[in-house]
């Protein structure tokens, strides 16, 4: 599983997210992942206001996983966190958006 984290629109950081499973009807525990990112080019006007974002305390991130198939046959899966605060666990407990799809993994 790999984690891109993007602020609107750029990304700023990915990694990999190792042993996230979860069963059907089951939710994972709690995992921390470290996403890195190296030379990012983030346009001038973006890092403005991400930057004016956190001194206000609301810059908020976009989280997606990307999932390969688990067996043959089976298909991937897309999840999509929106506007995510660091440190806010009250977002924790809002659903992502997921969708099982076609994912050419390498």
């Amino acid at each position: 599983t790999d984690v891109e984290v993007t602020y609107h629109g750029v990304l700023l950081a990915s990694g990999p997210a190792h042993r996230l499973c979860a069963g059907p009807r089951k939710v994972p525990r709690g995992q921390a992942v470290i996403t890195r990112g190296h030379g990012v080019r983030v346009p001038g006007f973006v890092l403005d206001r991400l930057a004016e974002d956190m001194r206000h305390g609301v810059g908020s991130f976009d989280v997606m996983l990307t999932m390969p198939p688990t067996h043959k046959g089976n298909r991937g899966a897309l999840v999509s966190c929106r506007a995510r605060r660091i440190g806010d666990t009250a977002a924790l407990q809002t659903p992502c958006d997921a969708s099982n799809t076609d994912i050419m993994w390498a």
